[in-house]
């Protein structure tokens, strides 16, 4: 992720790979994180945000982190506990699905069902 795809005016960021639906994806910035998304833009103008580097490099990373930490997690077990909270906290099946990246295979979901930024944004801080 590249610092311009971050908009610390709508408090958005831009990202994504893999899939159609993973893609480009617009997603809100969370509360609690706001301030360390603005200092890093703020000293950084340009350049990729941590998120941007390599899969098997950050995995490394990660990897080393968890070990450290006396812990077995890979980074994909970042998303099961995304995914498990937002459910616990009551978040939006449709909203979980397109913070995430998913495709439905609900043509309702897909089809019919829209959901635009404020009530991602309202979805995601759900989440302490």
């Amino acid at each position: 992720m590249d610092c311009s795809d971050i908009d610390t005016i709508e408090w958005t960021m831009k990202g994504g790979s893999k899939t159609e639906a993973g893609k480009n994806r617009v997603v809100p910035v969370h509360e609690s994180i706001k301030p360390y998304i603005e200092r890093y833009v703020a000293g950084k103008k340009s350049g990729k945000l941590f998120l941007g580097m390599p899969y098997y490099k950050f995995s490394e990373i990660f990897k080393g982190i968890c070990t450290r930490c006396g812990m077995s997690h890979t980074i994909h077990d970042t998303r099961h506990t995304f995914a498990t909270r937002a459910d616990n906290y009551g978040m939006n099946k449709v909203c979980i699905q397109r913070l995430m990246g998913h495709a439905s295979r609900d043509v309702t979901d897909k089809v019919y069902t829209h959901k635009d930024l404020e009530q991602l944004r309202k979805a995601i801080n759900l989440l302490p």
